[in-house]
């Protein structure tokens, strides 16, 4: 469990004393905590506990009065904000110059005394609060969509051996390298992707790997090493872009949940990394065979889709990773006195790839067709079961209808793919304004104008999405609904 320097006392934050309030099972899964000013009646001192699924907020004991524990599974807050005072009481939590405010708002409050949002401030020095909190949100938003974490969570701890871990690993990367050609290094690489989702062990001896694989130290530095040649037109161009795929899936896996083992990152060549992922995803749209109309078929275009939604995922996990190491080095170079220094971030590096115009041309193009996927999907949803409410009360049924109900419906992965797509705009938006740069929004009202006014200023589709009922869609339309504010204040400048 990550600790933050602290201005408590030893005994409040006293590990063992956590261990006894949690219980054991609960304190071992425990990755932060931090103490925090929360706005409950009396105000008070309180602990927050971070697990991977679930926020405890804990009261510091110091009268000897006791209080009920607070436990909020990460899955039912739907969002956690940095805000600006608004009273007197909001004003009273912030303790010190530096202390900054924030809100944490529920999704459904199960109990009559609990409020639908809490304010809580911060007071620690190096506080991690606020981004510990936000980024474990994220990552458990995208965890609900994930099928493969769905069974894995229901399934029991095992036991599992890190040495034939390790050996099993050893071997993958030497079959990688005596595969006859890309179809077998594609099965070898989507069968370590499905095993990472199922062993944090596995995603640990990824990156501890030194075994030398054609020239480089470490399986995770070879398949890095492998998105820097580029996609040529000609013979094999869908196997390749399939393989890419494969590469670009396993290192999401590897890298998704594990921004807290920052060490994994000296691996991964950040810069470079960023920058050959937009352009193997900008050249996959050059390559391909065309059809006698010059049209690419079907199974290239969704291999398209596909690359272009694991690159979103994977910018997403990378991001995670490398703000956490910031504040390791941050903490390190203050401790020793060092001058600090700031680190760019994988947004940034991604908007310094040359690529980075016809990339973000292309995945916001792919956001606005799975927008109008997702609001027709939602559509269809609400006038099915409008119908199936008029079919009940006549005691009738059609088969060919329930047939064609599956086909339509909006599948977990296609609303996390849109999820993270539109995630990635929203942060790429955000690094370009924070440098004093418009490129991001410019390229789009260059290239995109067309689809903008077809897609996203359509009432029908953000309406639909808005009100869907679903998280996720919800949360998808609150952030276009930014990027269009965006968009309009660049035109008023």
């Amino acid at each position: 469990m990550q600790l933050s320097p602290t201005l408590c006392r030893p005994r409040h934050l006293d590990p063992e004393r956590l261990r006894a309030r949690l219980g054991a099972q609960k304190f071992e899964k425990l990755r932060y905590h931090e103490a925090a000013v929360v706005s409950t009646a009396p105000m008070q001192f309180q602990l927050f506990a971070l697990s991977s699924d679930t926020l405890f907020i804990v009261p510091l004991m110091g009268r000897g009065e006791s209080a009920a524990d607070m436990l909020l599974p990460l899955r039912n807050i739907s969002s956690v904000d940095r805000v600006v005072p608004e009273n007197k009481k909001q004003r009273g939590l912030l303790l010190l110059p530096t202390s900054q405010l924030f809100r944490l708002q529920l999704r459904e409050v199960t109990s009559k005394k609990m409020a639908s949002e809490l304010f809580f401030a911060t007071f620690e020095p190096q506080t991690q609060l606020f981004f510990q909190l936000s980024r474990a949100v994220r990552i458990d938003f995208q965890k609900q969509l994930i099928p493969q974490l769905q069974i894995d969570d229901n399934l029991p701890a095992r036991a599992e051996h890190r040495l034939e871990l390790s050996r099993l690993l050893e071997m993958l990367a030497l079959d990688l390298v005596r595969a006859r050609d890309d179809i077998e290094r594609i099965h070898l690489l989507d069968e370590l992707t499905a095993a990472a989702y199922s062993s944090v062990d596995l995603k640990q001896f990824f990156f501890e790997d030194r075994t030398q694989v054609q020239g480089s130290t470490g399986l995770a530095a070879f398949l890095v090493r492998q998105l820097s040649h580029p996609l040529r037109p000609g013979n094999g161009d869908e196997t390749r872009v399939e393989f890419i795929l494969s590469v670009v899936r396993v290192l999401d896996a590897m890298c998704f949940d594990m921004q807290l083992q920052t060490s994994c990152l000296g691996r991964l060549c950040l810069n470079e990394l960023a920058g050959n992922l937009l352009a193997r995803g900008a050249e996959s749209f050059s390559v391909g065979v065309r059809s006698d109309g010059g049209s690419i078929d079907m199974h290239m275009r969704v291999l398209r889709e596909d690359l272009m939604d694991a690159e979103a995922a994977l910018l997403l996990s990378l991001d995670a990773m490398q703000q956490c190491e910031d504040f390791r080095l941050h903490q390190h170079q203050q401790m020793r006195g060092l001058l600090v220094e700031r680190s760019t971030s994988v947004m940034q590096h991604a908007l310094r790839a040359p690529a980075l115009s016809l990339w973000i041309s292309k995945l916001f193009k792919r956001v606005c067709i799975a927008v109008s996927r997702a609001a027709i999907a939602v559509e269809n949803r609400e006038t099915e079961e409008s119908d199936d409410g008029e079919v009940d009360e006549e005691g009738e049924t059609d088969e060919e209808e329930d047939e064609s109900d599956g086909s339509e419906a909006l599948e977990p992965l296609q609303m996390l793919s849109l999820w993270r797509s539109v995630t990635v705009l929203e942060l790429l938006v955000k690094s370009d304004v924070a440098v004093g740069s418009d490129q991001v929004l410019g390229q789009l009202l260059r290239t995109r104008k067309d689809y903008i006014d077809m897609y996203l200023r359509v009432p029908r589709f953000m309406t639909a999405l808005s009100t869907s009922g679903i998280p996720h869609l919800e949360d998808v339309s609150l952030k276009l609904a930014r990027f269009l504010e965006s968009l309009r204040e660049r035109r008023k400048a």
